[in-house]
């Protein structure tokens, strides 16, 4: 598996949850602890046939869209999705559509149909205009992927433009053409819905709008303030006096949202210095601060790559200052051929800000008199300066030659924090003399970027596919979706891993579990597995806590508790959590098992959180051995005085002496070493030669078993019970173990410091 996959599949016309994890992480059927309580009793299921019933859902499709010239909506070529090293096939249930891969239509972009977006409270939403239904579908996703609601918006124009999650709202853009060129003609409208999906009455139209055709060859793009909503987007405009063509322009809207009011526009006619672009086949918006960033496509007026910005102040909800758009703006990267020509061989991927400047990203090929339609694209990202947009440097991402069997295409760009992003790329691959989507294992490609634009770390791959729905960060992960005439498959990918702070986890796991500093570069194997995503946390946490080393320093139970508390919690335990996981270790529960516990639990999960590591998925710890070996280690353990009490006893109440030297010290190393267990011990001495030289009848052998494992006489109802037993035909073996099962010897036990142990018989 390639780096960073995150893999996983739900399929959901099972009766629960049946995940099937990364290699490495096994396989298992998995009850969920809904108050993040450690759960002992969660027990791993076997997938013995289970596996024959996912195979509908595994099956493999793949297949492309076909293009439109007109421009118009695009039709979706019946097939089914490519694999992936890992992703979630959701609910069949789910809207079905088709979003799979992404290219220019002809030589433009169009309206953007899927989104997703990140819900505060956890999960999701998936938000898609749905062409065959002409309904906008809003379905709700909890953290695992699982559908719990759906509901249908009409449009209310013929046209869908947009969708944008604002801070405060969720907004709808709207369009219709207006080819009788009426200015009462209603071409756009803005509608608002609340956060619980409620539509607000107040909407912003606009009419006329020197439009023609709204959204025509180009897409939308929105960015909010406070109480401002920008939108980018294009027309074709009324006819010319000049030349009696509808020209094709962007169009440039502020919308005041408290109001639903138009605050600012720019529709007509205009230069390049007013960041009016002729033709604009694609348009992009940012913010930075109270900065709007602008980014454009155009094959004429300019023809080129366009970044600039607003010279207004984005709270201010203008675009003017005085009479004109105040914009400053460069064409940063300019295309062969004649203006007007629309094709361009170029591609505009995605704009953001970051910290040390604007990035934008595209991909065009090779841009010369030498340049052929079936030459392949290549990636790129450009970072201006925030101080001047004349300063920016262009870099490849990218180095496909002329003839070679790759492309990029469908770039995008996600911002993760002020000072780190990551370009995203699907490959392209050379077949009958042009570059087509594979039919068969497709890769996406990604590259982490920092504020600068300047590459972090080494180009990285997964097995999968992009769509038009833009990744975004959710619960941790950038996460997208991709629909091919079918539900949505998701596809999450990690985010990377702060080297430093998981440095100091895996330092923390040396000092606490090993009571020691690493030495000689050690820890590093250890880094580069979570930096890596090789291994998780669970995993390495493991790894440390089921060493020979842990294993040797020999802790009894109530100090390995101790140890997982310090180690996966940071704190030490309270006296009632240390009872309850005590018992449950001197009750039969393995230690492998009280670690699964702990590493399920939320507060593990916030530990990791605080190294910037996701925790990973449970994992089968294999039974290494943890028993100790000897006397525990941990400074001013005083087991070996309990165990010293309990044998003791013994000898007192089966023996009738006191015990000599040498088979007390023989025992209480038996025990303390736990070769033997409470259980076995008693059970031996109850038929010992010794013990069985006094001819006790039963009603004495069961007064001496009582005072042994209860530390008193039997009630008679009690006497009466075990006579019969051992009368109908019970050894004294078998019911000395049956009151070995009893809570009251398990509370002698756990005074003592030692474990019961399972059945015995007599040896």
């Amino acid at each position: 598996m390639k780096y960073g996959a995150f893999c996983r599949f739900v399929a959901g016309f099972l009766t629960g949850a049946v995940i099937l994890t990364s290699p490495g992480a096994g396989m298992l059927a998995r009850a969920e602890d809904p108050d993040g309580t450690p759960d002992v009793s969660i027990e791993e299921a076997s997938m013995e046939g289970l596996i024959p019933a996912l195979d509908p859902a595994l099956e493999r499709l793949g297949g492309e869209l076909t293009e439109d010239p007109d421009g118009d909506l695009a039709e979706a070529v019946q097939s089914t999705l490519p694999g992936a090293d890992g992703y979630v096939v959701t609910d069949p249930t789910a809207a079905v559509s088709t979003n799979i891969h992404y290219e220019y239509s002809g030589y433009y972009n169009t309206p953007v149909y899927s989104y997703l977006v990140p819900i505060d409270a956890g999960g999701f939403y998936r938000v898609e205009y749905l062409i065959a239904d002409k309904q906008i579908v809003v379905e709700t996703y909890d953290a695992s992927f699982k559908l719990t609601a759906s509901k249908r918006i009409d449009p209310e124009l013929t046209k869908f433009g947009g969708f944008y999650a604002a801070s405060d709202a969720y907004y709808f853009v709207f369009g219709d053409d207006n080819t009788e060129e009426s200015d009462s003609k209603e071409v756009l409208r803005v509608v608002k819905y609340n956060k619980s999906w409620v539509r607000q009455s107040n909407v912003c139209s606009v009419y006329g709008a020197n439009t023609y055709q709204m959204f025509r060859a180009g897409t939308v793009s929105m960015v909010d303030t406070d109480d401002y909503l920008y939108i980018r987007t294009c027309h074709t405009m009324y006819e010319s006096a000049k030349d009696s063509a509808h020209h094709q322009a962007n169009l440039q809207l502020v919308v005041k949202k408290s109001n639903m009011t138009l605050s600012d526009y720019l529709w007509k006619v205009s230069n390049e210095s007013q960041g009016y672009f002729s033709h604009s086949f694609d348009q992009k918006l940012a913010l930075d601060g109270d900065r709007v960033l602008t980014a454009d496509l155009g094959d004429a007026y300019p023809r080129g790559y366009v970044f600039g910005y607003y010279g207004t102040n984005a709270n201010s909800g203008s675009i003017h200052s005085g009479s004109s758009v105040s914009f400053a703006g460069i064409t940063f990267m300019t295309f062969h051929g004649e203006k007007g020509e629309n094709y361009t061989g170029a591609m505009l991927g995605g704009l953001e800000s970051a910290s040390s400047g604007y990035l934008v990203t595209g991909s065009l090929i090779s841009q010369n008199d030498a340049m052929q339609r079936t030459d392949p694209y290549n990636a790129f990202v450009t970072t201006f300066s925030k101080s001047s947009v004349a300063d920016y440097q262009v870099n490849y991402l990218t180095s496909y030659a002329r003839g070679g069997q790759l492309s990029a295409s469908n770039v995008h760009l996600v911002k993760l924090s002020e000072d780190l992003l990551v370009a995203m790329w699907e490959e392209k691959r050379l077949k009958d003399g042009s570059y087509q989507y594979p039919d068969k294992d497709p890769v996406v490609h990604y590259q982490y970027l920092n504020g600068a634009g300047e590459k972090v770390g080494a180009e990285r791959t997964i097995s999968g596919s992009l769509s038009k729905c833009r990744p975004v960060v959710i619960g941790g992960e950038v996460t997208w979706y991709v629909t091919n005439n079918s539900a949505p498959v998701f596809y999450t990918l990690p985010l990377p891993a702060d080297e430093a702070k998981i440095r100091n986890f895996v330092t923390r796991m040396y000092q606490i579990v090993l009571g020691r500093n690493p030495e000689g570069g050690e820890d590093e194997g250890w880094v580069q597995y979570l930096v890596e995503g090789e291994k998780s946390a669970i995993e390495v946490a493991a790894g440390f806590y089921f060493s020979p080393e842990f294993n040797n320093r020999n802790f009894c139970n109530e100090h390995y508790v101790l140890y997982l508390y310090r180690g996966l919690f940071n704190r030490t335990p309270e006296e009632n959590e240390t009872t309850f996981w005590v018992d449950k270790l001197t009750t039969g529960s393995s230690r492998e098992k009280i670690f699964d516990g702990f590493s399920e639990s939320r507060e593990f999960a916030n530990l990791c959180a605080e190294y910037g590591m996701k925790v990973g998925k449970k994992i089968t710890v294999p039974a290494y051995g943890t028993i100790p070996t000897g006397h525990c280690t941990y400074e001013g353990c005083n087991k070996e005085a309990g165990v010293r009490e309990f044998v003791t006893r013994l000898y007192r109440y089966t023996l009738d002496r006191e015990p000599e030297e040498e088979g007390m010290e023989h025992w209480v190393q038996k025990i303390c070493s736990h070769e033997d267990t409470g259980r076995h011990v008693m059970v031996y001495f109850m038929n010992s030669p010794e013990f069985q030289s006094h001819n006790y009848d039963d009603e004495a052998f069961v007064d001496h078993l009582y005072l042994v494992a209860f530390g008193r006489h039997p009630e008679p109802d009690g006497l009466a019970f075990w006579k019969d037993r051992l009368a109908k035909g019970r050894t004294r073996s078998q019911v000395s173990n049956e009151v070995a099962d009893s809570q009251e010897f398990l509370n002698l036990c756990n005074l003592y410091g030692i474990q019961v142990g399972d059945w015995e018989e007599a040896r």
